[in-house]
C-alpha cells in the first residue's frame, strides 16, 4: 500500500491496496482532487445576490456593483474586501455582503448655480 500524500486545497484519494509485480512494472496511480468552494454575495438587506463555486486557487475576476450616486464594499462580518479580483486561495465557503455608501464628491445643482 502506497502512503497517500497530503496536499494544501485537495481532497486525497483512497488508499490501494495492489501485489507488486517481481519485475517491479505495477504502476499505481492516485489521483487528487482539487477542492470546490462557494462564496455567496448578499444584496445589502441580506437576501441573496447569487453565488460563485471556484476550485481552491481558481482565478476569478469579479464584478463590482454600480449604483448611480454609491460606491460598494464586499464585507465578511466586519472586515471589508476592497479588491475582489485576481487570484483567490479560499480554504472554505465565505459569505460577501454589499454595503453602499453614499458618494459625498459629486457636484449637485442647487436652483441656479452648482455646489
Amino acid at each position: 500500500t502506497q502512503s497517500i500524500k497530503s496536499y494544501t486545497g485537495f481532497t486525497a484519494p483512497e488508499a490501494q491496496t495492489v501485489t507488486i509485480l517481481p519485475d517491479g512494472s505495477q504502476v499505481v496511480e492516485y489521483y487528487y482532487t482539487r477542492n470546490s468552494y462557494t462564496i455567496t454575495f448578499l444584496n445589502e438587506d441580506g437576501t441573496e445576490k447569487e453565488q460563485k463555486v471556484l476550485k481552491y486557487d481558481q482565478e476569478y475576476n469579479f464584478s463590482k456593483p454600480s449604483k448611480v450616486g454609491y460606491t460598494c464594499g464586499w464585507y465578511n462580518g466586519s472586515t471589508e474586501f476592497t479588491e475582489l479580483s485576481g487570484n483567490w486561495t479560499i480554504t472554505r465557503d465565505i459569505t460577501l455582503m454589499a454595503k453602499w455608501t453614499a458618494r459625498t464628491d459629486i457636484p449637485y445643482k442647487v436652483g441656479k448655480g452648482y455646489r
